[in-house]
Order: structure tokens, then C-alpha cells, then sequence
């Protein structure tokens, strides 16, 4: 039988009509034949795949957010987390349920991004409920990569501000590589806004005043965020039912000027994996 094609994707199609991943993927309205390194722009418009059959997973060849280039194996664009897959059949995660490193049990994940998945979980000796982020696997053996997460594992736990996410261990467990953080109840701002829309001047001037709180340490400390928009800023509620403003996500934070308390004392190398650790 022969292959149905999808308009813009070649042969990609395998004989059963499912999507063959290891089909090459040219980019959406190109020609069959065109090599997409030499006719992409980023620039222009991408035309619309052709419709997906229910249960089959959509071609993907640039990320629909900021238009980088994606393999369509690619769950989440490497670049800004964006979805790219559609209708993909749910898979069980393997780290539910585990220990890490004997001591945090993971009970179940909190969200996910382009770099790592974020998970609730339970220090198996004193119960308290923490969060731990983890780098993706297929990212662990990029050096640069290892190193910028383990940078903001480093950076914010010299952090002390209160309205500062509070990061309180590292470590590779099994070639996981991992830290944890408070665990924090509540939602962002920007889901906050998008519900509410304009908030009132007290509000938000309140809420400004606790970001710049956090802000001012971090650069009095010689470091810039350069991520800092509505879903990294979060919003809980004080035991009295004081609104509270945590800045999360520091892996973007740029050093502008060493200072001690951001130093690394046993510096990026001592992170690298070790050859034939288990990485899948």
C-alpha cells in the first residue's frame, strides 16, 4: 500500500496512515524536495499542516511560539517549553513513586518546561512536602546545559530574601540531576491576571513592592534575573491571609560581577557526567 503523504511533510506517513518519527520532516508549505536550512524564514508565516487523524501525533518542524527549529520527536521546544506534540498518548512517569537519593519520595508532578519537570514530593523522614525540579534526560549529557541548572540551584540558595523561592539541596541521584525547593501553594500572576485582568493600584502596587524586595538582593548580589514575567512570580497566602509574592525561576540569572556569595566553591567540572552513567 502505498504511503499517504501530509501536504508539507513529505513521506512521513508510514503505510498504517500513523506518523513515522524517523522520517525526515521538512517545513510546513515547502516543497517536498526543499531543504529547509536554506529556504526557512523566521520571519514568514508558517502555513498550517494538513489535518491529524485522531490519536496520531501532529509534525511539528519549527516551534509555534518563537519559531526554532524542532525535530518532531520533540515533546516541548527546547528552547521556550512550548507544547509540539498534539494527541500524544499519555505515558506513566517513571519517577512517581520513587526515592531520590533515600530521601524525597516523589508523589506527583507539579508542571514541566523546556529544560525539566517539577515534582511534589515528601522527605521520607520528617514528612515535610517539598518541590523538586529535574533536568530533562535527553539534556544531561549538555555541559552547558548541566551546568546553568546546577548554576541556579547554586545561585538561589545564597539567596535569603523572603519574597526569594528558597532552594535548600542538590545533587545526581542515578544520573538524575536534581534540587529541591519550598513547596509553595497558591498561583501565579499570570494566571492571576488572565481570571482577573486589571488589578486594583493598591494590589498591585503591593505586589510590585515584594518583587523589587527580591530583585534588590539578587542585584546587590551582582546578579540579573532576565526572566521575570507574570508566571515567575508567585502568589500565596500568609497564615493571617496576607497575599505573599515568591520569584521563582532563576535559570536565565546572569552574573553582571563576581561576588562571594556566588561562588562556586568546587566549580562546574566537579557536575559533569560521569562517562557511562545512567542517563535514560
Amino acid at each position: 500500500m502505498t504511503p499517504r503523504p501530509i501536504p508539507g511533510f513529505g513521506s512521513a506517513v508510514a503505510p498504517d496512515g500513523n506518523f513515522n518519527p524517523d522520517a525526515p520532516a521538512p517545513v510546513a508549505g515547502l516543497p517536498d524536495d526543499a531543504d529547509p536550512a536554506e529556504t526557512a524564514d523566521a520571519s514568514a508565516p508558517i502555513a498550517p499542516a494538513a489535518p491529524v487523524q485522531p490519536g496520531a501525533v501532529a509534525p511539528v518542524a519549527r516551534c509555534p511560539v518563537c519559531l526554532v527549529p524542532a525535530s518532531p520527536s520533540d515533546a516541548y521546544c527546547s528552547r521556550c517549553g512550548a507544547a509540539l506534540l498534539a494527541n500524544a498518548a499519555p505515558e506513566r512517569d517513571p519517577l512517581l513513586g520513587a526515592v531520590i537519593d533515600a530521601r524525597y519520595r516523589v508523589m506527583e508532578r507539579l508542571g514541566q518546561g523546556g529544560m525539566g519537570a517539577v515534582y511534589l514530593a515528601e522527605h521520607v523522614g520528617i514528612g515535610k512536602r517539598v518541590a523538586v525540579k529535574v533536568l530533562r534526560a535527553h539534556l544531561r549529557t549538555q555541559p552547558e546545559l548541566v551546568r546553568r541548572f546546577r548554576r541556579e540551584a547554586l545561585v538561589v540558595s545564597k539567596l535569603t530574601d523572603a519574597h526569594t523561592i528558597t532552594v535548600f539541596d542538590f545533587g545526581i541521584w542515578e544520573g538524575l540531576i536534581y534540587f529541591v525547593m519550598e513547596y509553595l501553594r497558591g498561583e501565579d500572576l499570570g494566571k492571576v491576571l488572565e481570571r482577573e485582568g486589571r488589578l486594583e493600584p493598591a494590589r498591585a502596587l503591593t505586589i510590585a513592592h515584594q518583587i523589587c524586595s527580591s530583585l534588590s538582593e539578587a542585584h546587590t548580589a551582582g546578579l540579573v534575573h532576565r526572566d521575570l514575567k507574570p508566571e515567575n512570580v508567585f502568589l500565596l497566602r500568609t497564615s493571617n491571609g496576607e497575599e505573599w509574592v515568591k520569584v521563582l525561576d532563576f535559570g536565565l540569572a546572569k552574573t553582571v560581577r563576581e561576588t562571594p556569595d556566588l561562588a562556586d566553591p568546587r566549580g562546574d567540572a566537579t557536575f559533569q557526567t560521569a562517562h557511562g552513567a545512567l542517563l535514560g
